[in-house]
């Protein structure tokens, strides 16, 4: 992850820039119908909503461009980890998630304006101060220009995760 941080040359890197959404009813129609599952059987699903199959073809070569698709994994499960959020001003948010992507569980993006927030989770004691030393050095890389940071805490009580977070900061 460091290396990452070290080669990020900002006038060599490729700047993110978000997309218009043009989305007609139909398209719309399909982002409710498969919101939650992509892996659904696709005839059924457009003759139910009444969309016809190239409409859908374009659809779907959208989604990149417009929504951020999520396949978890938590090793150890799903509550032997903490959850941290990164809020990231930054032109390089594809460098930001690839960044992220280093990360051995599944770290989530959403853009916000032109900002960009990062879920990750990481289980103690890897999220000690480690973990918080990250933006800065991004920062010093020109690979963020602000942040912010926060640690969810709420789910610490379903497992042994507050135990083992007490260790990673005495």
């Amino acid at each position: 992850m460091n290396r990452y941080i070290v080669e990020f040359v900002p006038d060599e890197m490729e700047r993110s820039e978000t997309k218009p959404l043009d989305w007609g009813e139909d398209e719309w129609k399909l982002f409710q119908a498969f919101e939650y599952d992509l892996r659904k059987e696709k005839l059924p699903v457009l003759r139910e909503i009444g969309v016809k199959r190239n409409c859908y073809l374009k659809w779907i070569k959208t989604l990149n461009d417009h929504c951020t698709i999520h396949t978890e994994f938590h090793p150890g499960g799903h509550y032997s980890s903490g959850k941290v959020y990164f809020l990231f001003s930054s032109e390089y948010r594809s460098q930001i998630r690839s960044l992220f992507s280093l990360f051995p569980a599944s770290s989530f993006f959403t853009e916000v304006g032109d900002e960009l927030l990062v879920l990750t989770r990481i289980a103690p004691p890897d999220i000690g101060i480690e973990l918080f030393r990250v933006p800065k050095e991004m920062q010093k890389k020109g690979m963020i220009k602000e942040f912010r940071q926060t640690i969810f805490l709420l789910d610490y009580r379903r497992s042994r995760w507050d135990s083992r977070f007490r260790q990673s900061f005495p």
